[in-house]
């Protein structure tokens, strides 16, 4: 696995005159290669389904079909894709945020707003930042960190289980915690996990989602109950889900 060398990102919009002006103010972006890539049609979008765009710029009033129900579309193929509104409308605040809305901005877009919003995606996707990296036996591994889904340990083993398969190697909890960044979520003895992955959980189990669909549930000790609630809403607030 490597890094991410450029954000690759989808904007669906009727307006031909609307969706040019956004990718203007994307491509504007100095902090991160971007790439855009433009759907007038959003039944093409949902069609193709790429595998490799990273995030979702979507209008909601839209022939045919509109923005919320293609969101909804989506979530069903990819739960965890970033999807941020575009609308001249205010009145679709509390449907967009039941499909997981990333964010939320009205039209016209205000340039420094939609930079904020690109800075919390970069945030959100790890996209830049250090590999984390281990071996096991004569092997060496870097994975990027977004794509681990969580950590279990069993005594001196501990198992990765990511997006794409899953790696064994020997490391210490402490270890695995300094490796890294810290809104990763140490929820027991044995189990660390990635809160871009949690489905649901309640005072004694968290449900993660392992390639897009596969549920497990995993054990909050009561050790880590308080730390656990407090790590999550406070990586919630950041991402404004």
């Amino acid at each position: 696995m490597r890094r991410f060398s450029m954000l690759k990102v989808a904007i669906c919009d009727d307006s031909d005159r609307d969706a040019s002006q956004l990718e203007h103010y994307l491509l504007s972006y100095d902090k991160f290669p971007l790439e855009t890539k433009l759907y007038t049609n959003p039944q093409k979008l949902l069609n193709q389904r790429t595998p490799d765009i990273h995030c979702v710029f979507l209008d909601i009033n839209m022939p045919g079909i509109n923005g919320i129900d293609v969101a909804q579309k989506i979530r069903k193929f990819n739960p965890f894709i970033p999807i941020i509104f575009v609308t001249s409308y205010r009145d679709y605040m509390e449907q967009v945020f039941e499909v997981q809305t990333f964010d939320y901005i009205v039209k016209p877009i205000e340039p420094q707003k939609l930079m904020k919003v690109l800075d919390r995606i970069l945030r959100f996707l790890d996209m830049g930042q250090a590999l984390f990296t281990f071996s096991f036996g004569k092997h060496n591994y870097s994975v990027p960190s977004s794509d681990i889904v969580f950590f279990e340990k069993d005594k001196r083993s501990v198992f990765i289980y990511t997006k794409t398969g899953t790696y064994k190697s020997l490391l210490k909890t402490k270890e695995i915690l300094e490796k890294l960044p810290n809104y990763f979520i140490q929820i027991h003895a044995s189990y660390i996990l990635n809160p871009k992955y949690i489905k649901d959980f309640d005072s004694k189990t968290v449900t993660i989602l392992l390639n897009g669909t596969e549920e497990h549930l995993l054990p909050i000790s009561r050790k880590f109950q308080f730390s656990f609630k407090e790590k999550y809403y406070s990586y919630l607030s950041e991402r404004h889900f």
